[in-house]
């Protein structure tokens, strides 16, 4: 692929989903040779069972389901067979369709499941089929696969339409000439079906708005539903024995939480039926999916009905898997870049660490080993100390009295791996910026210069990039966010909960930036917090829309007590350049009662100033005390 011989960081999207600096692939040979085998880490993804896979924007999960899909299983297989594979893929895109359009939600009567439950049936069963007539048949005796897919076609398919109320008699003479025909009749008669129910739906908001205008419209199609119709069919379709494997069919269905309301409550019920050794649901979400209700009211459950999986909880927990991950990620892009030059590169020579810097670094280190030596070390072991105190002292002596730490470079790739925070797309983007400005830098001196003599990126370019990257996440995408018509749509509160939102991650990172030079303090380090007694329902939301969004995610810690565990918020590592925290190894974390993030999504600075007012020790009597006035409120 051209683009990656251009720039080895170039991110790429499997779909049609691609924005801006992103590059679609569809490659099936390319995607293989990039893809690292995530699934070590994720083992219940390619095995038989429903699975909600939840993860921000850029995580990996769109990738992963690609690499799930047929044509890429050929070739890791090693076999040119379908029916040879262990599951059979199909990707369901959420994202950019017509049935989740909020207006939808209007309709609220008795037969909202029931036709939303048909709207999805349809649809999926519309991608579904679309799917087949993309296959490679080139292997395959297509007289029998005909044959057989005619049989399906009379025996089955045109069975379970009749059931579910549709008239068969209208549908044309099926007479295809070749597999691919075959499918897209099909394909088209699920299509139409489609757009039929969508114009009911379309025509009777618009009574909805408009009563006196308009007469109502009645729906007379056919009413599809899971049990009755697609599952079923998924069923029927094995007997095509000469294509597809008498194995589980996977429904890779991508960004669920884009459903309406009612269709969460249709997909959920469908997870309930446990029908995965037949049909597996994968449903990615980003983190903002809205409830588990099912139709009869309740509650789907993990690991009962389904397993779940948040990427950034699996990767935050164990740092050396992620680092590893990225690690093959960019050998694999770099060995892809460099083919056939006889160069052989690895991330760490190719993101160099700022050697002066590193050189300072490694003098601290030293006084602190003798310190320790002297009996003056805080932490159990010389390691401990050098983890929690070696680049805090070092940014302390950068800012000196001006405060600015400016020189502090955060280069390296270990460095910036920390810094993505579990999240791929972050270390990609900014090391794509960083490619594109060595180039130049490297052509402004000699213009003959091509992509491939780039073999490393200086330390003041990854530093410049990664901050300016930084700034983005927290200024450019907090400003597009203000601007999210759907979501303010949504919610009369949203704007105010983004300006809150912001507030609070300037109150929390900009104490943290005070604590990371506070030698009074034993834990300078730290990243996270846990809320102290009584959550406020506001504040709760505010984090919640945080941790949707990425700036934080969810971990959890023994209670203060020592009875039980509490809810533990990370702030995203990629805000680190922006207020000079140190991102790499050992953090603390930070206990807050509720009324204090309560008044720091309000004034940022009262918040900072009112914390640095209290010394470490009297945190912990503090927040204690706020737990002791919750637990035991006394009588008026």
């Amino acid at each position: 692929m051209e683009v990656l011989k251009e720039n080895p960081f170039v991110v790429l999207t499997p779909d049609d989903k691609a924005v801006h600096n992103e590059v679609e692939l569809s490659n099936a040979q390319i995607i293989h040779k990039l893809f690292v085998d995530v699934f070590e880490d994720f083992k219940s993804i390619p095995q038989q069972g429903h699975v909600f896979l939840n993860g921000p924007r850029g995580s990996g999960k769109s990738m992963m389901f690609r690499f799930l899909l047929p044509d890429c299983q050929l070739i890791d297989k090693k076999t040119v067979n379908y029916n040879e594979l262990p599951f059979f893929s199909i990707h369901i895109p959420i994202k950019l369709t017509s049935i989740n359009n909020p207006e939808y939600e209007l309709i609220k009567d008795y037969g909202n499941s029931i036709f939303n439950e048909h709207v999805l049936c349809i649809y999926f069963a519309d991608l579904i089929f679309d799917s087949f007539t993309k296959l490679n048949f080139i292997n395959l005796d297509k007289e029998l696969l005909l044959s057989q897919i005619s049989k399906f076609y009379n025996n089955n398919f045109l069975k379970r339409l009749k059931q579910c109320g549709g008239n068969i008699k209208e549908l044309p003479d099926f007479n295809p000439q070749t597999p691919e025909e075959a499918f897209s009749i099909i394909q088209e008669i699920c299509s139409d079906l489609f757009v039929e129910a969508n114009q009911y739906l379309k025509r009777n908001v618009q009574n909805l708005k408009f009563p006196n205008q308009f007469s109502a419209v009645q729906y007379n199609g056919p009413l599809c539903d899971y049990l009755s119709f697609l599952f079923p069919l998924l069923k029927d379709l094995k007997q095509i024995s000469s294509l597809f494997p008498n194995k589980p069919f996977f429904l890779l269905i991508d960004d669920a939480d884009n459903l309406t309301d009612a269709q969460v409550v249709v997909l959920n019920t469908w997870v309930s039926y446990r029908t995965n050794s037949e049909v597996s649901l994968k449903i990615s979400t980003q983190l903002n999916y809205p409830s588990y209700n099912t139709i009869n009211g309740t509650n789907i459950d993990s690991p009962h009905d389904y397993y779940d999986i948040n990427i950034l909880t699996t990767y935050s927990s164990s740092k050396d898997i992620y680092n590893k991950r990225v690690r093959q990620i960019i050998e694999r892009r770099l060995n892809f870049f460099y083919e056939g030059k006889g160069l052989d590169i690895s991330p760490d020579d190719f993101f160099p660490n700022d050697l002066e810097q590193e050189k300072r670094i490694n003098i601290i280190k030293e006084c602190l080993r003798e310190n320790y030596k002297e009996g003056n070390g805080r932490g159990a072991t010389v390691n401990d100390d050098i983890k929690r105190y070696a680049i805090p002292d070092y940014i302390k002596s950068l800012k000196g009295t001006s405060k600015s730490g400016s020189t502090f470079k955060y280069a390296g790739f270990d460095m910036l791996v920390s810094i993505s925070s579990g999240v791929i797309r972050h270390f990609l983007t900014p090391a794509s910026k960083m490619f594109n400005a060595q180039f130049r830098d490297l052509k402004l001196k000699n213009d003959k210069l091509q992509p491939i003599d780039v073999l490393l990126i200086e330390p003041s370019i990854q530093n410049e990039e990664i901050r300016n990257y930084s700034i983005v996440q927290l200024f450019d995408e907090y400003d597009k966010y203000t601007k999210d018509k759907l979501q303010l749509a949504k919610d009369e509160k949203y704007l105010s909960k983004i300006a809150k939102l912001r507030n609070l991650i300037e109150s929390i990172g900009g104490l943290f930036s005070e604590y990371i030079t506070s030698t009074e303090r034993s834990e300078r380090k730290v990243f996270s917090f846990a809320i102290t007694g009584f959550v406020d329902p506001e504040l709760k939301e505010v984090i919640d829309l945080g941790v949707r969004l990425g700036y934080f995610h969810k971990s959890t810690i023994g209670k203060k007590n020592g009875t039980g565990k509490t809810r533990l918020y990370v702030l995203s590592r990629i805000l680190a350049p922006h207020f000079l925290l140190d991102p790499t190894s050992f953090a603390g974390y930070q206990f807050f009662t509720s009324e204090k993030l309560m008044r720091a999504m309000l004034k940022p600075d009262s918040f900072i100033k009112e914390m640095l007012k209290i010394k470490e020790g009297e945190e912990e009597k503090e927040t204690l005390q706020a737990k002791f006035d919750f637990d035991y409120p006394l009588e008026n």
